[in-house]
């Protein structure tokens, strides 16, 4: 049987953990272990939790472990839950997300038929926000079986095939490649790009992990420089092709930047730009064309990568 370590960073979710936990808790498949770690929160977020824990019956508390850190960020958060897991696979779980009770199940089925293939798995996922669901698009031809995907194509064309809430890898590839500790963006997207690789990941297009945008903070503050991580990371995995992976770095660096455009002042997006100019060609390129783009135009060019 395949037994399955569940990591929930958290700061300051007293409001929102419980609700992860509770669809941790009912899911039909229950051969799980559940490390939470408090990323030095200033809220009630770990009374919150273990009380609730303390609440549970005696089988059911033992699944739940709950640590606590000095406030590191994200990544070192669900680093220091890679380093405790005692199984082989790993699922992740926001403190503002939750799953649909099968989740656990879902990424079963794509373990037990392509594990031997793939380091990453992932299920569908869908967004809730005012008391209402929404379907990020993905191409009919992914809509209707289990697949074997390549990361650096899909996860440009949709948000619906990937996220921090939907994914289970193995222990292995996530100490082999653990999150960087330098980036305040996109720490999630490059640790999938590498453990993906050449062999790419196997998905579900039954949505069972759901994205709360009511919740979620996103990625309010973006630092630039994180780009340029972005690059250099990305140019250490070495079963993808140069000219893959640069074009990959290309697209991702100007879709988002069209996002980042529409939040931001002209003069804003500017400054933080001239922060970053000439250190990268391919970024630079993305820069320019992301300053030219008429405001009309962006929101239609963010549709090509649907969110």
């Amino acid at each position: 049987m395949i037994n399955i370590t569940i990591v929930v960073p958290i700061y300051n979710k007293a409001n929102t953990v419980l609700q992860a936990l509770n669809s941790i808790l009912y899911q039909s498949y229950n051969r799980y272990e559940v490390i939470i770690i408090d990323d030095g929160s200033t809220d009630d977020s770990s009374k919150v939790i273990f009380n609730w824990i303390s609440n549970l019956d005696c089988v059911a508390s033992n699944k739940f472990k709950l640590f606590n850190q000095v406030n590191s960020g994200v990544s070192s958060a669900r680093n220091k839950g890679v380093l405790l897991a005692r199984f082989e696979y790993i699922a992740f779980l926001d403190a503002d997300d939750y799953w649909e009770n099968y989740h656990l199940d879902n990424l079963l089925i794509l373990i037990t038929r392509y594990g031997s293939d793939v380091n990453l798995f992932s299920a569908g996922i869908k967004y809730y926000s005012d008391g209402i669901f929404n379907f990020p698009k993905i191409p009919q031809k992914y809509q209707n079986d289990f697949n074997k995907l390549d990361y650096f194509k899909v996860a440009l064309i949709s948000h619906g095939f990937v996220n921090a809430s939907s994914v289970c890898c193995k222990t292995s590839s996530l100490i082999q490649h653990p999150f960087p500790l330098d980036m305040s963006n996109f720490e999630d997207s490059i640790t999938w790009a590498r453990i993906c690789g050449s062999k790419g990941f196997a998905f579900s297009p039954s949505r069972t992990s759901i994205y709360v945008l009511d919740n979620n903070e996103g990625s309010s503050i973006i630092n630039f420089t994180n780009y340029i991580r972005f690059r250099d990371i990305l140019y250490t995995i070495k079963d993808v092709s140069f000219l893959k992976l640069s074009l990959f770095l290309f697209l991702f660096t100007l879709f988002h930047l069209f996002h980042v455009k529409t939040r931001y002042t002209f003069s804003n997006f500017l400054s933080n730009s001239a922060k970053i100019i000439f250190k990268s060609f391919i970024v630079d390129f993305a820069i320019l064309i992301a300053i030219i783009t008429p405001a009309k135009l962006l929101s239609w060019a963010k549709k090509i990568r649907v969110a």
